[in-house]
């Protein structure tokens, strides 16, 4: 009752503004003030990706390895890839968190990081093609943003807090959650179109002058 009295709620993202109002049948006042990212620097400079096009698609996950995060579908979507379409990836996942049971259905193109340094996060951030964090859900997601802020376009479900402030198939991939089929049609998009990840990357970050700290 005593969350009906306040004036304004402020939320981070529609997601949460949602879950907020599950358990009320009066409309809530809130208003959504997005995060910022801790790498943006200008909100006019562009970050670009100088991978050459023969070498294999930089894939990176960032996030507890828990059930939430999703990654188990994504998991699965490369294992439904062929095996020449997989050797055409490689995934590099930090985390300081794993379920075990999650953790060994790693395909064998995935390689684990358990700590970095933040400069370390930037440039991995900045070397890689698709950032891949398919969560059940998110209130935010401050990751996206950094990856969004470097150049590094995102694969994200609805319910997470990009969808917000971006634009599927434009700066980044939206999925439906806990769909393997969905992920994997984003795999092969990518592999049949690698070029479009180099163009995506100044995409990325015209959200920079809208989604920041400063705003």
């Amino acid at each position: 009752k005593s969350i009906l009295s306040v004036d304004g709620i402020i939320c981070a993202s529609s997601i949460t503004a949602k879950s907020l109002q599950v358990n009320f049948k009066k409309k809530l006042n809130y208003y959504i003030v997005p995060y910022g990212s801790r790498f943006l620097k200008s909100d006019s400079k562009i970050v670009y990706n100088k991978r050459k096009e023969n070498k294999k698609i930089k894939l990176l996950s960032v996030c507890h390895m828990s059930q939430r995060k999703g990654l188990h579908w994504a998991f699965k979507a490369m294992d439904s890839l062929t095996n020449e379409e997989k050797n055409k990836f490689e995934w590099t996942i930090v985390s300081e968190f794993y379920d075990d049971i999650i953790y060994k259905m790693a395909p064998k193109n995935v390689k684990f990081k358990k700590r970095i340094n933040v400069q370390n996060l930037k440039k991995l951030i900045n070397e890689s093609d698709l950032f891949v964090l398919p969560s059940l859900i998110e209130g935010f997601g401050h990751v996206y943003l950094e990856s969004l802020s470097l150049g590094t376009p995102i694969l994200y479900t609805k319910n997470t807090g990009p969808d917000d402030f971006i634009k599927n198939n434009l700066n980044g991939f939206r999925v439906n959650i806990s769909s393997a089929k969905d992920i994997s049609l984003i795999f092969k998009k990518i592999i049949n179109n690698s070029t479009n990840l180099k163009k995506i990357r100044e995409k990325t970050q015209f959200i920079n002058s809208k989604i920041n700290w400063k705003n």
